[in-house]
């Protein structure tokens, strides 16, 4: 079977899906659709960034495989999207190892530092394979240093990956306090997904450095663009935020004017006698009442005017 190796073209985008997809749904079982998957409704847009690209297997005019890298800062890229189709697999076929020859290449030519990717425990294959081309396995109790400042201990995600991928439990994945990448938060969530359950909601709780007079740094400005790049619900948390109780309701309604699908708020009957945060950012049973039915009508009015 004659195979070239190409960058990703347009005309390709309907056949990338269909090959990411049904490995996804039939090999791997994993209940994602197309549609929650927004990079490959706008590869060139989502990858073709800086460093960053997305490369096509090709056998004539079908895709038989892809692969991507996404620059994701400080010099440093993650391979996202590698999958190869079940009859062009193997030595024999050299397809994966073509594929990955060619985004090593560019990221030499770039001169990228490292390259990061996340596989689970059970594709020993995937393992052997990636080992056999350079990839070094980061232990369960060490830590991956992500750009931008923030530690994501992959430990720790894993293990929530494989208690959550037979059931049908809601992860609530807060964003890191350090500011570091969007796609190191989206990156968290598919890593936990690729175990076998989507059910993730995105919580952006605010950043450091602190913003003066709150407590961090307010980051609900960042809803619109994580649901641009991923399919998860974003709920944000504007208590620990802001901080303050009375600084709370208008930060809430400041996410759900950005688009937040929930919000994360802290409530107390009598916050002065509570532990913790309570007695600095936890509402009365009052003001949360009336935050959450301003709430309402501003999300009324959001969806009002999005179908005019």
């Amino acid at each position: 079977m004659d195979i070239r190796i190409e960058p990703f073209d347009e005309r390709y985008r309907e056949g990338v899906g269909a090959l990411i997809v049904t490995i996804q749904q039939r090999e791997f079982a994993i209940p994602i659709t197309y549609d929650q998957q927004p990079d490959l409704r706008d590869i060139a847009g989502f990858y073709r960034h800086k460093a960053g690209d997305f490369w096509l297997a090709l056998a004539g005019e079908r895709v038989v495989g892809s692969i991507a890298l996404l620059d994701i800062g400080d010099r440093l890229g993650a391979l996202r999207k590698m999958f190869v189709a079940a009859d062009c697999r193997g030595a024999g076929a050299g397809v994966a190892g073509r594929l990955l020859s060619e985004l090593l290449r560019h990221a030499r030519a770039h001169r990228l530092r490292a390259i990061y990717l996340g596989t689970t425990d059970k594709f020993l294959a995937a393992h052997r394979f990636y080992e056999k081309h350079g990839f070094e396995l980061v232990e369960r109790d060490r830590a991956a240093l992500i750009p931008g400042g923030a530690i994501v201990v992959v430990a720790l995600l894993r293990a929530i990956g494989r208690a959550v991928a037979e059931r049908d439990t809601v992860v609530l994945l807060k964003r890191g306090l350090h500011m570091g990448p969007l796609n190191e938060f989206i990156s968290a969530a598919e890593y936990i997904a690729s175990f076998g359950n989507p059910n993730i909601l995105l919580c952006p709780r605010g950043t450091s450095p602190a913003l003066d007079g709150y407590r961090n740094h307010p980051d609900e400005s960042i809803t619109p663009l994580l649901k641009e790049k991923t399919w998860a619900p974003v709920v944000v948390d504007p208590s620990h935020s802001v901080g303050k109780a009375s600084y709370v309701p208008a930060a809430a309604l400041a996410a759900v004017a950005y688009g937040a699908d929930g919000l994360c708020i802290e409530a107390h009957v009598s916050p002065n006698h509570g532990i913790g945060d309570d007695p600095k950012q936890a509402l009365t049973p009052d003001v949360l009442a009336t935050t959450i039915k301003q709430a309402k009508q501003l999300w009324a009015l959001r969806r009002s005017e999005a179908k005019n």
